[in-house]
């Protein structure tokens, strides 16, 4: 087996995309697409809009399905916080 540097071996890691589509989202917690976009709209979960879709952290559909959504919370202005347990 051939010698690998650290940044050969780094670049041969898949990285996931750090958002994913609402079809994507829903099909992983039970719901429809559709519902996740009404939730977006209204401001009900964290996503973003980019052109004419709108994609959620992946982060907060994994937490979801873990049970972990209470690491999420809505700040006064709006804004979707995630609370990492490890820095308190």
């Amino acid at each position: 087996m051939p010698y690998m540097t650290d940044a050969s071996a780094t670049s041969q890691i898949r990285q996931e995309p750090q958002s994913m589509t609402l079809k994507e989202a829903g099909e992983l917690l039970g719901v429809s697409g559709e519902t996740l976009r009404r939730k977006s709209i209204d401001r009900s979960i964290p996503s973003i809009r980019i052109g004419d879709r709108h994609v959620v952290p992946r982060v907060w559909v994994n937490d979801l399905v873990n049970g972990q959504q209470d690491r999420w919370y809505k700040s006064e202005d709006g804004t979707w916080i995630r609370n990492d347990p490890t820095t308190n």
